[in-house]
């Protein structure tokens, strides 16, 4: 009997999110646009839980352990966040033809992981990106 009660759990934990390839090279931003890469490196703490990464109202994409993604957007303020039972949130201003990395890492909270996104150097990123495979949007 607690192994069919232990199956949910199990099969719960096994769910894989929808990553494809590994980290390979960066794409340069569209002409007048920014380059945005959002990742979160591989961790055991808060491992099975994702959350959705939004660019001011918009969402972007769920965040999942060991995943990475890319994408361009307009230049100018944004505020970039992340939210479960807390807030993350990191206001900055983009530049057109620029690239920009904001690492997501999960905290511990009362009833579920904390989301916790930081702007990050390229150099940092790019050592950290190398072990992340790509989110792929449904």
């Amino acid at each position: 009997m607690k192994n069919i009660l232990a199956l949910p759990l199990i099969l719960g934990l096994c769910a894989c999110a929808p990553l494809g390839e590994t980290f390979q090279t960066l794409k340069e931003p569209p002409q007048n646009m920014s380059q945005v890469y959002i990742y979160r490196p591989s961790s055991f703490i808060g491992g099975g839980m994702h959350y959705t990464v939004s660019e001011n109202d918009t969402p972007i994409i769920p965040l999942y352990n060991g995943g990475y993604y890319t994408y361009s957007t307009y230049p100018g303020t944004k505020k970039i966040w992340a939210e479960t039972e807390s807030r993350s949130e990191i206001s900055t201003t983009l530049k057109e033809n620029q690239t920009y990395f904001f690492k997501g890492e999960v905290t511990m909270g009362v009833l579920t992981g904390r989301p916790k996104l930081t702007q990050i150097s390229k150099e940092n990123a790019l050592n950290e990106l190398k072990n992340c495979k790509e989110i792929l949007k449904k």
